[in-house]
């Protein structure tokens, strides 16, 4: 569930490569994540372990949105809160609620064998008139960028059976890189477009965590 290097697209999925009408569910909702470490030794050890530490992270605008909690508890046998306990607890919740939060459609697509070049953890982008779009509510999906979660080839019949996951539901980031000195990367307000999709910038919460022209800066997670 790390964050892509680059949402590119790798190929087209549609009629033309398509065998049949692609499935299609929706992973189920996650919004509250409780995650349990630091194991207590000072007690005897049993299956039923006990933890010292408990973090619950919470998705407000899932809860708003479903009028409901939906948990996942994780424990840790070795992640202890003062050594980045955290931190770790924190970037898995944060993961888990970019696909589950918010009930992220799955398609299952059976596709020709030269589709076979898509890896997993790619793009596609996925088209087909006879697929429900969950955005809308209407029937037919129009290159709509999916992560290929699964990849199943069957060389004896010809064909890849992929699983793909909706990003319009993830929110998904790309990440940006930090600029040597040796570069010279201006401020934010004279760099270029170019320079300010590639480079993390500083905002300071004295200015609201805004950068010079109004937009919101960068965040790290």
């Amino acid at each position: 569930m790390k964050s892509a290097a680059s949402v590119r697209p790798v190929l087209a999925l549609n009629e033309k490569n398509i065998v049949g009408i692609p499935g299609f569910s929706r992973l189920p909702v996650v919004n509250v994540v409780t995650v349990r470490m630091g194991v207590d030794d000072a007690a005897r050890e049993t299956a039923a372990r006990e933890y010292t530490d408990e973090i619950t992270f919470e998705q407000a605008t899932s809860i708003a949105q479903y009028r409901q909690q939906f948990k996942q508890q994780i424990e840790s046998n070795g992640l202890r809160l003062p050594y980045g306990g955290a931190l770790r607890a924190f970037l898995l919740a944060d993961r888990i609620f970019r696909r589950h939060a918010f009930a992220t459609p799955q398609y299952k697509v059976k596709a020709f064998l030269s589709t076979l070049v898509v890896e997993l953890g790619d793009f596609v982008w996925l088209s087909h008139p006879l697929v429900p779009d969950f955005t809308t509510g209407a029937v037919g999906l129009a290159n709509v960028v999916a992560e290929v979660t699964d990849r199943q080839p069957n060389y004896a019949e010809g064909y890849v059976e992929f699983e793909l996951l909706d990003t319009r539901f993830m929110r998904l980031t790309a990440p940006f890189e930090i600029a040597p000195l040796a570069l010279n990367i201006p401020v934010y307000s004279q760099a270029t477009a170019a320079e300010r999709e590639t480079y993390m910038f500083m905002s300071f919460n004295a200015t609201g965590g805004l950068n010079s022209d109004g937009t919101p800066g960068n965040t790290i997670f």
